[in-house]
């Protein structure tokens, strides 16, 4: 769920959201007009009220809530509480993917205690819940911890290698890669929507970094909506 959503970085991140599958609902005050993809879900409301659109949120029960718009002290301390705020999309899409995987680890043990479970007879008495013990639950902790860094490394293996097949540094920073490329496009320039696609980031992270970094470098100028050039 994001809070705002509607302008600035919000479109841009709820549109990178969807197309990663994930079902998107912005609270916003529906003053502002925004561009975003189909099924979108929009509840109007202020978020200096959020309060009283509790039973409504209960009812939604969001994996992962996120405020995108800047706001007074005052308005702040509703989402202060909630790490996730001050998290990017990058690191959010990165939480939702591990807490898939959380939630599929916690249904294979399901099966695993459901299946060794012996059925109830009708009046027969029902058997106390046993906990789990602390060795069990640290076995099963280690085990977890290692399928991810496994699966980590060969992600990041992966990444190393594509970036070495594109020809660049993997290491390199994205302004680098950004103003060499302009340098490249000429004055006709490139859009961001193809500066994302031949850097391999996502068009949200790119659009941003024009809207803030680029304003600090006058040899980047805008030649229409969505495209920019370098003119040395």
């Amino acid at each position: 769920m994001m809070i705002g959503g509607t302008r600035f970085i919000g479109p841009h991140v709820v549109r990178a959201l969807v197309t990663s599958g994930h079902q998107v609902t912005v609270f916003h005050r529906g003053q502002s007009k925004a561009d975003l993809p189909p099924g979108v879900e929009h509840i109007a409301g202020d978020r200096r009220e959020l309060q009283n659109f509790s039973d409504h949120f209960k009812k939604l029960s969001p994996d992962v809530r996120c405020l995108t718009s800047g706001c007074f002290p005052h308005n702040w301390m509703v989402m202060q509480s909630n790490p996730l705020t001050t998290l990017s999309v990058k690191e959010i899409k990165r939480a939702v993917a591990i807490r898939e995987r959380i939630d599929g680890l916690q249904r294979d043990l399901d099966r695993i205690t459901g299946a060794q479970r012996a059925p109830v007879k009708d009046g027969a008495p029902r058997r106390k819940k046993r906990r789990m013990s602390a060795a069990a639950r640290a076995r099963i902790s280690a085990a977890a911890k290692a399928r991810w860094a496994k699966r980590s490394g060969k992600q990041r293996v992966s990444r190393i290698a594509a970036a070495k097949a594109k020809g660049r540094s993997p290491g390199a920073p994205l302004k680098e890669r950004i103003v060499q490329t302009l340098k490249t496009a000429g004055r006709s320039g490139v859009t961001v929507k193809d500066l994302a696609a031949k850097l391999g980031t996502s068009y949200g992270n790119v659009s941003v970094w024009f809207h803030t970094t680029a304003k600090g470098i006058n040899e980047i100028k805008k030649v229409e909506p969505g495209r920019f050039a370098w003119a040395s």
